[in-house]
This record gives structure tokens, sequence and C-alpha cells, in this order.
């Protein structure tokens, strides 16, 4: 079926996703460590600043410098309280000034080393890895840097990092974040059953913990469970409403449902109404698959000319190699009349809207783009 398809074609995405950007920026109302404790930072950009935006880029609301004549321990820690209010404003490159500031001062402080490297996530993970070794070389028991360093490890060797994430859940079974990057790599390594376990751990320890409840919905989602994901998913929407991978997720779950006006809903809000403007460009390819699918959901449900707007939306995105391999599939799906041309033309649109409509064509579309 179709939805097997985009279910495959979601989690690759995801697979790729989380080790680069997750968890996302989310700001919740009640979490009582906003940044979390270990992986990336959890949230930035939470606190309000009343001065105007060009008074905030010149340091409006920034906190005062740290006293200079405080003794080293004392003052590495302030230094780090600083980092903390620049992210909440956000003033990311002035965090990580003072993070640095936090090292140099106290070359010894774990909690200092380990802040600085997340504060380099995703960017630069050279420097956070030099950091979260150095930390661990002060602190090897620490389960945040255990953690952080399993999340590093993660793309390139999973065994080392489940070693590493299985020492740090073992020595604080409720740390979320540290759940949460070990189901990642539990379900890298096809776990799925035990990647549930975790999320479900975590999101028990910590509601707060939205990357968790995120990833869960991603997880149920490829074992099936539908209903689940929808479920998971709705909760992160409920306290970020415009969460595009929670959108995504709950849109393939509909689909596979057969809850295609829920589906063709979410997937709008992600990618706008048919026929107007987008943010999607050429060098975001998973939004074409997103079109194409909505395209096919538009024409079953009797909305040709919406759905012709997303075709042309799939194409443009894909440019002359997504029309050839259009073309191909509708020449050996029973339209061998389709030009063989690289054009965009009448006779194409019609032979993909009709093919759209007949679940075989359709389904088959959907793999070959």
């Amino acid at each position: 079926m179709v939805i097997v398809v985009r279910v495959g074609l979601l989690l690759a995405v995801a697979a790729a996703a989380w080790f680069a950007f997750a968890p996302f920026a989310f700001a919740p109302s009640r979490a009582p460590d906003r940044l979390g404790t270990a992986g990336p930072l959890r949230s930035f950009g939470w606190a309000e600043c009343r001065a105007s935006s060009a008074q905030q880029a010149q340091d409006a609301c920034d906190p005062p410098p740290v006293d200079a004549s405080l003794p080293a321990a004392q003052r590495s820690r302030a230094h780090m309280e600083r980092a903390v209010t620049l992210v909440s404003l956000p003033r990311m490159e002035q965090a990580r000034q003072a993070a640095n500031e936090a090292v140099t001062a106290d070359p010894k402080n774990a909690a200092a080393l380990l802040l600085r490297a997340r504060l380099a996530l995703p960017d630069n993970l050279t420097a956070a890895a030099a950091d979260v070794n150095a930390g661990l070389l002060l602190a090897p028991a620490d389960p945040n840097l255990l953690a952080t360093r399993a999340y590093l490890l993660a793309g390139s060797q999973p065994e080392e990092a489940l070693r590493d994430a299985n020492a740090a859940v073992s020595l604080d079974g409720r740390n979320a974040d540290a759940l949460w990057i070990r189901s990642c790599i539990l379900a890298d390594l096809g776990q799925l059953e035990a990647a549930d376990g975790d999320l479900s751990r975590a999101v028990l320890a910590d509601p707060d913990a939205l990357e968790a409840r995120q990833w869960r919905a991603v997880i149920r989602l490829r074992m099936t469970r539908f209903r689940e994901a929808i479920e998971d998913a709705t909760a992160v929407l409920a306290r970020r409403s415009s969460h595009p991978m929670a959108l995504q997720v709950r849109a393939v779950a509909e689909m596979a449902l057969g809850e295609n006006e829920a589906a063709i809903g979410d997937l709008t809000r992600i990618l706008g109404e048919p026929g107007q403007r987008t943010s999607a460009q050429p060098s975001m390819p998973m939004f074409r698959p997103l079109f194409l699918q909505r395209a096919v959901l538009l024409a079953r449900s009797g909305r040709r000319q919406d759905a012709v707007h997303d075709l042309e939306a799939t194409l443009s995105l894909g440019g002359q190699q997504a029309l050839i391999a259009m073309q191909l599939h509708l020449r050996k799906n029973g339209f061998p009349d389709v030009p063989l041309d690289g054009k965009r033309s009448q006779a194409l649109d019609d032979a993909a809207l009709t093919c759209f409509v007949d679940q075989a064509c359709g389904r088959g579309l959907t793999v070959a783009n």
C-alpha cells in the first residue's frame, strides 16, 4: 500500500534527522530544566526581553558580566549561570563564549565542559567530543557525560554508543534525555520494542521531555501502532502546534487508518494550501514526496485542481529527473502515449491524475518518486 511506502520514507528522513537536529527547540511552559541534561539542548529563547530586536542584539537584556575577582571555581559557576541566561534570550554565540569562560576559569569543572559541549551541538561535533571526553576523565561515572558521548557516537559507532547509553541509564534510570538517546540508538539497531520501552520510561519520568514523546510517535508508526502514534503526535502538537515532524507522523498514521481528510489537513499545515507560495525549495527534497502524497489524496477526494497544484509542486521540486521518472512510470502502467521527453504537458497531467486515483498505479508512482 501507499501507506507503507510513506512510513518507510518518513522513518528514513527521521533516522537521518535525529542525530543532526533533534531534539527540537521546545520551550515548555513548566519544565524545571529547560536545557535538559544530556545531548542537544532541549530549548532556547524562553525568556522575554522587553527591548527591541536591535537593542537586544546590542546586549540590552544580557546579564551583567561575571566579577573577575571571584575565586576560580565560583567564577566558573557564575559564567555557567550567565551562559544559561544567554541561551534563554536566545543569544547563542554569547552563551558559547560564556561557557568557554567557565571552562577557562576552572578547566576541571566537568559540568562546564558538558555545557560547552552541548552548546557546540549539532554544528561542531569535534569540539563537543573533545569536551565530553575531557569531562569523562574528570567524572567517569557522570550519566550526562556518558549519554552525551553516546549521542556523539551514535552515527558512526552504534555499539560503542549503546555501551555508553547503557551505562548512563544504569547510573540514572530516570534520566529522560539518556533514555531518549538510548532509544534512538536501539531503534537504529532494529530493537524497536526496547526503544519504545525506553521512550515510555522517559515520558513517565519527565512529561516535559517532548522529544521523547515525539520519537515514540515515530517508533510506534514504524511498528504500525498507528492510533498510538497519532496520540503521541497530538500530545506534542498540543504544546507546539506547528511541529513539522509531529504533523508528518500524524498524517502518515491517519493515511494508514484511512482518515484521508485529516491527513490532508496535517500535510497542509506543513506545506501550505495547494497552489499558494510555500517555503519548500528544491534544496529541501523531503517536501517533494509530501506534495506527491497529498496530490494522491486530493485526487481521490475529487479535488482535481488542488491535486494539479501539488503535482506542479512535486515536479518543480524534483526537476527534469522527476518528470522523466513519472513519465516512465506512466508509460509502463497503462499510459503508453505519454511522451518520454522530460517536459510537462497536459497529457502528463491527465495521466498522472488518473494514476493517482488508481490504487495500484498510485502506489507505484509514490515508490518511483
